[in-house]
């Protein structure tokens, strides 16, 4: 019976509280309730000190083996409760990750397809290179095929400046304003002020450029642009 007890020892640190250990536990279970059984039926048979000592010996080790079987027991049900917990904190982490991540998605901004910045390099290296009706062109067809783009409101300023570099003020201010009116959150926005400032002052209308810097600087107050913007208010006293 000792080597019994220590089998099932052994089987408990080796199963833990999987649901297989639980088939095995309960046929171990099985086997001393025969024992039992046998035991009983062996003791109104037999008489005598040596088997009455021996039957106690083995009532014994029955009983130890029930006080160990509802350890045992009870330490898996404490198992299961664990691995329960372990899951819905795995599910509770997974979901939290996730947001997290749509949440980095979001804060990047809007990708750039390739197809859209291969078309707007293009358009950029026209106007480098002096082809500036080329470059207007490429940059309003690429506006047109990729509005919501995240390049959209540099390319309609780079419309205006192929009209700038040309001393086409006026249609250069159209294409500043547009920057100003469409894309009030584009990085753009503040040189287009200015540019758009300019253009009136090179077309003679001072009190509309004046009233354009002015906007310019108090709109961004810190920006390059802003302080450039005073310079040329200093002109116009």
């Amino acid at each position: 019976m000792r080597a019994l007890v220590l089998s099932m020892v052994v089987f408990v640190g080796g199963c833990g509280g999987s649901a297989q250990f639980q088939g095995h536990l309960a046929a171990l279970e099985a086997r001393v309730v025969s024992l039992e059984k046998s035991f009983a039926a062996l003791e109104k048979r037999t008489a005598g000190d040596d088997v009455r000592q021996q039957s106690a010996d083995v009532r014994l080790a029955l009983a130890t083996m029930d006080e160990m079987s509802a350890r045992v027991q009870s330490m898996t049900q404490d198992l299961e409760q664990r691995h329960r917990d372990v899951a819905v904190l795995l599910d509770d982490l997974t979901s939290r990750v996730m947001k997290l991540e749509s949440a980095s998605a979001e804060s990047a901004g809007p990708r750039v397809d390739a197809s859209a910045k291969e078309m707007f390099d293009r358009a950029r290296t026209d106007l480098d290179a002096g082809r500036t009706e080329l470059a207007a062109m490429g940059f309003r067809s690429f506006i047109e095929q990729y509005p919501g783009s995240s390049l959209a409101a540099d390319a309609q300023f780079l419309i205006g400046e192929t009209f700038y570099v040309r001393d086409q003020f006026e249609d250069a201010r159209i294409e500043y304003q547009k920057v100003v009116d469409q894309y009030p959150s584009g990085t753009k926005r503040p040189l287009a002020m200015l540019r758009a400032g300019i253009c009136l002052a090179n077309t003679g209308r001072s009190d509309q450029a004046a009233a354009t810097l002015r906007r310019l600087i108090e709109t961004y107050p810190g920006t390059n642009e802003a302080a450039a913007a005073r310079e040329r208010l200093a002109d116009f006293q």
